[in-house]
């Protein structure tokens, strides 16, 4: 969330989040990201990869809202709220596979930025079904997921609206600030 416990599209490391107000060099919108853990029970060895959805060039909801999208590192992020989804065997790679062809998608700030693009996998891949509030960027924008909406959703979340989607086993709610996972380990071929 760009400011966390709360809605806001922007803030700055202040806390501001009048958009007058707002220290540039410091302001984030906040982010969407899944962080992937494989275990092995035969070694006990894990493979962690952390990413979210990306433009790959600058986009701004006035001249230019969409780029090509790109998947890339999200380890060591700051979290302000997480869900953490056990998974089939053949749930984790539908997931995962779904993530994959990031590098072939268009992220759009309306419809397909890092909250809309992760909400969107995990009903294609686990038909889980999580509240997608939109907001207004700026004055004159359309609307869509931000990161600050989402937090606040989970935040909130009653857990058992999630139901029992295919190949999701259990699923937690940590609401307390941390980091998120490095990248570890080595995948096979």
């Amino acid at each position: 969330q760009p400011k966390t416990g709360s809605r806001p599209i922007i803030a700055d490391n202040l806390g501001n989040t009048i958009f007058g107000s707002i220290e540039v060099g410091s302001s984030t919108v906040g982010h969407t990201w899944f962080t992937f853990i494989e275990t092995h029970k035969a070694s006990a060895l894990s493979i962690v990869r952390s990413i979210g959805f990306f433009p790959i060039e600058d986009v701004d909801p006035y001249v230019n809202s969409s780029s090509k999208g790109i998947a890339s590192n999200d380890g060591g992020r700051n979290a302000d709220v997480q869900l953490i989804f056990d998974v089939t065997a053949a749930g984790f790679f539908k997931l995962l596979a779904n993530c994959s062809i990031a590098n072939n998608e268009y992220y759009d700030i309306y419809s397909n930025n890092c909250t809309g693009w992760s909400l969107k996998k995990l009903r294609d891949a686990w038909q889980v079904s999580l509240p997608e509030t939109l907001d207004q960027f700026f004055v004159g924008t359309d609307k869509g997921p931000t990161p600050g909406n989402l937090g606040e959703d989970l935040r909130y979340l009653d857990m058992s609206t999630i139901g029992n989607p295919p190949h999701v086993q259990r699923v937690n709610k940590i609401t307390q600030p941390r980091k998120s996972l490095l990248n570890a380990g080595n995948c096979s071929k």
